[in-house]
């Protein structure tokens, strides 16, 4: 559907969040819905500033929020707005409280830690204030949560690649890497 639609602009899903029976979709116009019993579209929300489309990252919850990390910066709203559909809604995270401008490249939560990758850097959430959670030198490529775990893939230019899998307080659990040749 959302291929189909005669909408204009990024129609790329970068990820898709499961919350209760809904899915929702970051995508390049912003987040797009979809009814898990139904298999349709339930809405969309175009979050961006003066309610433009912008590329939407990465979508979590807690909770309390939903988080999107958009190009503009991360984003938060609460879970019982009634009107997510409007920009108004959403509060921009990036810029204050230790958490800088800027495109926020994704978000996830693992054991009740809202986690940030801006960057090649990872951001916590402590109470309303941002703090370094990771940072290793390494380019980021994607960052993923399994098992309670924290999954980073990175890659230099070189094409030397590893994952690093962090614990939840940031402490390294694993490092595989992959042998050049």
């Amino acid at each position: 559907d959302i291929k189909l639609d005669n909408i204009v602009g990024d129609k790329t899903i970068y990820n898709i969040y499961p919350h209760n029976k809904d899915y929702y979709l970051s995508t390049g116009l912003g987040v797009v819905v979809v009814n898990g019993e139904k298999y349709e579209i339930k809405d969309s929300w175009f979050i961006g500033n003066g309610a433009t489309k912008v590329k939407v990252n990465g979508f979590i919850s807690d909770a309390s929020f939903f988080y999107a990390a958009t190009d503009e910066g991360l984003k938060r709203a609460s879970i019982n707005n009634p009107n997510l559909s409007d920009y108004n809604s959403w509060l921009l995270l990036s810029g204050a409280n230790g958490l800088s401008n800027g495109i926020v490249n994704n978000v996830v939560s693992v054991q009740n830690k809202i986690i940030a990758l801006k960057n090649d850097s990872l951001f916590v959430l402590n109470g309303s204030n941002w703090s370094l959670f990771y940072y290793n030198a390494w380019p980021v490529v994607n960052i993923n949560v399994s098992g309670n775990k924290i999954l980073l893939c990175q890659r230099q230019l070189n094409g030397q690649s590893k994952i690093t899998v962090l614990n939840a307080d940031g402490t390294i659990a694993n490092t595989l890497n992959q042998q050049k040749g």
